[in-house]
């Protein structure tokens, strides 16, 4: 496991940002993501298969929950982001989360700036590292969230760098770290990922209430969280 350095804490809060350092068995982890992956693209080979490999695991991300698949380690991953996630929340809302893979390899193209849910709805996004590599996320962030991250930057140094020119954020990716932040319009993009012999891997999620799910379209697919 990537530690986290002397200097930051393991768990805190930041303007948009929640952010914990857990203590999760990656290997076996990995195990039972990469046997998911392998499902996934099994099922779904016509939206799967491309010239980056596991890629579509990202683009089927409708199609099934990685927290459905019976494994050990990923539900104690969910329990994290659940704990995690109940400690912050922010509205008494039932919300129900959706998970999925993210398997980048070297040379294939970033995903682009892109959302996930307005903030009105009052929901959350986040996602687990599990192989990043000290890769970083940027985000451009509403004013207020902004401007709340960067008062912090001086106390964690090592895991939020700032540019000032813009209402830009890097959130810096270590193995076992989780993040999070309310849904409220952000836009967000990885940087490249250069490393040729294996993927940058991660375990994104979105936690939404339950009044803007249509079960019509999204049928045994999202998991409550109690």
């Amino acid at each position: 496991m990537d530690a986290a350095p002397a200097s930051v804490q393991s768990e805190w809060t930041a303007g948009y940002f929640k952010i914990k350092q857990l203590d999760l068995d990656l290997n076996n982890l990995m195990a039972s993501t990469l046997m998911a992956a392998n499902t996934v693209k099994m099922r779904y080979p016509e939206d799967s298969v491309d010239s980056n490999g596991f890629k579509g695991t990202t683009k089927t991300f409708e199609k099934y929950n990685i927290f459905m698949f019976s494994a050990q380690p990923l539900w104690e991953l969910f329990r994290e982001i659940s704990t995690f996630w109940q400690s912050t929340r922010t509205s008494n809302k039932i919300h129900y989360l959706q998970a999925w893979i993210n398997l980048y390899e070297e040379g294939a193209e970033s995903i682009g700036w892109h959302h996930h849910w307005p903030e009105h709805m009052q929901a959350w996004h986040g996602y687990f590292c599990l192989d990043v590599d000290v890769s970083k996320t940027t985000y451009a962030l509403q004013p207020k969230y902004y401007k709340q991250s960067r008062d912090v930057a001086d106390q964690y140094k090592g895991v939020l760098d700032h540019n000032d020119e813009y209402e830009l954020v890097d959130v810096v990716g270590r193995n076992n770290m989780l993040v999070m932040g309310l849904s409220s319009n952000d836009l967000h993009r990885n940087i490249p990922w250069k490393i040729k012999n294996r993927p940058r891997i991660t375990i994104a999620f979105d936690i939404v209430p339950g009044e803007f799910i249509d079960n019509r379209a999204w049928e045994n697919h999202w998991i409550p969280l109690l």
